[in-house]
């Protein structure tokens, strides 16, 4: 991983901390984007998004706020690159 790659994942993971932190003072029009993008990736069947829907409810608060932001930031963001790269190369097979 180059220093570009680490520092691009730092930030990310910073940015999503900050978002989580700031939810509960979120306006209406804010929460509600928020739930289209999230709303677009279920119906989309994401299984992150379905695995999260199904243990958020049984974490304690920190607990749940620390798997909010590593799920958002390490599989969602970070690793969709590496998704899209193993997509483009089963479609060339």
């Amino acid at each position: 991983m180059g220093m570009g790659n680490f520092i691009g994942n730092f930030v990310k993971r910073l940015t999503v901390k900050e978002i989580v932190k700031k939810l509960p003072n979120a306006s209406k029009e804010n929460l509600v984007a928020l739930a289209k993008i999230v709303g677009e990736m279920f119906q989309n069947d994401h299984p992150s998004l379905i695995y999260a829907k199904k243990i958020l409810g049984k974490l304690a608060p920190n607990c749940r706020d620390k798997f909010a932001v590593n799920l958002m930031v390490n599989h969602l963001l970070i690793n969709n690159g590496v998704r899209e790269k193993f997509r483009r190369k089963e479609i060339q097979c």
